[in-house]
């Protein structure tokens, strides 16, 4: 039986210490010695040819420490990191699970990259492609039993576009605004429950229809739910067509109970204060923290508010899910989908 010293003793409580995540890590890293690429970082392999999409392919040898594959169907090669969020990346997981603390920490840009000792264009590039990702387990995201639901305005922006079809629009890349609702307005439709589950997509510009709310709302709010809103008559429509409860809050009250128990010992109570601050948290996020951003990438901080700050859980415990997810989350289409994905 082999001794433990102190030292070995004094590791293994450390490890013992580490969550699951950063444990992977450790044991790559112990197992790869000095050269942490120089083991498979991908336990469960590849599954297809990201070319011909077939399962016919054979090892072919190492490319820096990793494993290359040869398809015997198209006859091209590729790596281990194909279809992945890693592809093409010169860094080990090691620097992308920093970079996911700092992105869950909401740093900008700027001190991610500082900290990851990577270039801002980098930074920025692995933002969206994470954000690309997570729109896959957001998909996914079923909401049941008292579900609020709402729309919020965003100004429509082309930051980074300084002109567009001649017009110009400065270094922030928003138009002249408009007083009222119109269509320079971004419709964004959203719906949370008190299980701190939401959704929430870009619809339309301007005022939105029932069709424009359906289409962000259809299919993800389960049967026998009861759906709260304000006033707005789209939303019944909308209850309507999905075979919801609805119960609408009046303008100028802060909450409503259902018809058959609109009295003074009414037991259950509804408002929208949820959503309210669902969206209040929204856009302090992409106005505020983020000094705003183009609406061709609105979606994707919407799904980062939802899983950073509108998710329950702990910091620790959604850093490893969301490494875990984009260890396995194949990719598809390529790179370049997944960072304009919107």
């Amino acid at each position: 039986m082999a001794v433990v010293t102190r030292d070995v003793d004094v590791l293994i409580q450390l490890f013992r210490r580490l969550p699951p995540v950063e444990r992977n890590i450790f044991l790559r890293l112990v197992v790869a010695g000095d050269d942490p690429n120089r083991v498979s970082e991908f336990s469960q392999g590849v599954a297809r040819c990201p070319h011909c999409c077939k399962k016919d392919y054979v090892k072919n040898g190492k490319k820096d420490g990793r494993q290359r594959f040869l398809c015997r169907i198209c006859g091209r090669t590729f790596g281990e990191r194909a279809e992945t969020v890693f592809y093409r990346s010169k860094k080990g997981l090691e620097v992308w699970y920093e970079y996911i603390r700092c992105m869950l920490n909401k740093l900008p840009l700027q001190r991610c990259a500082e900290e990851c000792g990577i270039c801002l264009h980098t930074a920025f590039s692995w933002r969206h492609r994470i954000l690309g990702v997570l729109q896959a387990m957001m998909d996914k995201v079923m909401l049941n039993g008292v579900v609020q639901a709402d729309e919020t305005f965003f100004r429509l922006s082309f930051k980074g576009q300084k002109k567009l079809k001649g017009e110009f629009l400065g270094r922030v890349g928003v138009r002249q605004r408009r007083r009222g609702l119109s269509r320079d307005q971004v419709c964004v439709p959203c719906a949370v429950n008190l299980d701190g589950l939401s959704v929430g997509r870009v619809s339309n510009l301007g005022k939105p229809s029932g069709n424009d709310v359906l289409g962000v709302l259809d299919g993800r709010i389960a049967e026998r739910s009861i759906l709260v809103t304000d006033s707005n008559s789209v939303y019944q429509k909308v209850a309507d067509v999905m075979g919801l409860s609805h119960i609408p809050v009046p303008s100028g009250m802060r909450c409503a109970a259902p018809r058959a128990e609109r009295s003074p010992q009414a037991a259950h109570i509804f408002d929208v204060q949820t959503i309210n601050s669902y969206h209040s948290m929204l856009k302090k996020l992409v106005n505020c923290r983020f000094h705003g951003v183009s609406t061709k990438y609105l979606n994707n901080y919407v799904i980062y508010h939802n899983f950073v700050n509108f998710a329950k859980g702990n910091f620790k415990s959604k850093c490893g899910v969301l490494f875990n997810f984009i260890l396995e989350m194949p990719v598809r289409g390529g790179l370049r989908s997944l960072v304009r994905r919107v």
